[in-house]
């Protein structure tokens, strides 16, 4: 079950990803003034049902900053953040940033002690995203 939301997950953002990247599709309207475009459309979607996805993980997911991240749920399928930081381990790079902009949600932390991924363990998430089908 896990796998398949994952799987469903990211196919998800890659195709949000890809109408970002690629434009608008042709024969789509272009943004108009005032109205939301092809593209924050989807992006709308896709964040709506990355929310659902997380919130099917359970306990799986548990994320230490609000808004919650995106990118261990992407990489990972999973999001141990919250513990992490609450043992004084490392967390992800965007958990992190999460932190340093006053997003922090875990209590008793030391924002000045908090640390991120080492580079080899930031790639093999970077790595996990990049393959993921």
């Amino acid at each position: 079950m896990k796998q398949t939301i994952t799987t469903s997950l990211i196919a998800l953002i890659f195709c949000g990803l890809f109408f970002l990247y690629n434009g608008i599709p042709a024969g789509a309207n272009p943004p108009s003034p005032g109205g939301a475009s092809v593209a924050e459309s989807h992006i709308k979607t896709a964040r709506a049902e990355l929310k659902a996805a997380k919130k099917a993980l359970g306990s799986d997911y548990n994320c230490c900053i609000e808004p919650e991240c995106d990118f261990c749920a992407l990489a990972d399928g999973k999001c141990i953040c919250a513990d992490n930081v609450s043992k004084g381990k490392a967390i992800c790079g965007n958990c992190y940033d999460g932190w340093k902009a006053g997003r922090g949600q875990v209590p008793n932390v030391d924002v000045t002690k908090i640390q991120t991924l080492s580079p080899d363990q930031a790639k093999q998430l970077f790595d996990k995203l990049a393959t993921a089908k």
